[in-house]
């Protein structure tokens, strides 16, 4: 036998057994154990870290949940003190408080005076032909029910609301 027919010879065995299903099993079994396996192992540990992960995802929205109805809260009681008042005509270089303790003083009879607001000014979009109402912060809750106790008795309640 030659050299020449042995290499054909060698070369068909060899085709023969990298075709053969004992070689096919022999891969997949070296695959599984050097891919297929660690994969696992992975996937198994992020899977793990996921479900810590996804815990702490429901625990913080719960967390800005209870925050947030806690921010409602507090922004609604810092209005306690506000009055929203419609009605009043744009003039320019206006003061609002003026306004406001003048409205008191004139519709409602109160003699009040500037020392009980703490703050005046216009809110919402500015449109041509409409006048904005007026929020009125005054420096105690107990003269925010004062006005609006009197002004209901006397029905003035077109211009005063409380703003909540």
């Amino acid at each position: 036998m030659t050299n020449a027919d042995m290499k054909v010879e060698v070369a068909a065995a060899m085709k023969s057994y990298l075709t053969s299903q004992d070689f096919k099993d022999i891969i997949a079994k070296a695959v599984k154990e050097a891919v297929v396996q660690p994969m696992e192992s992975i996937l198994k540990e992020l899977k793990a870290e996921i479900a810590v992960l996804e815990g702490k995802v429901k625990t913080l929205e719960d967390t800005i949940e209870k925050v947030a109805a806690k921010a409602n809260d507090n922004e609604q009681f810092s209005r306690r003190q506000n009055v929203r008042v419609t009605g009043f005509v744009k003039e320019n270089e206006e003061n609002c408080a003026e306004k406001f303790v003048n409205l008191c003083r004139e519709k409602i009879g109160l003699d009040v005076n500037d020392d009980i607001v703490d703050r005046a000014h216009r809110v919402g979009k500015k449109e041509e032909g409409t006048n904005r109402a007026i929020i009125v912060r005054l420096k105690t809750h107990k003269d925010k029910l004062a006005i609006l106790r009197t002004e209901r008795i006397l029905g003035a309640r077109a211009f005063i609301s409380m703003k909540i």
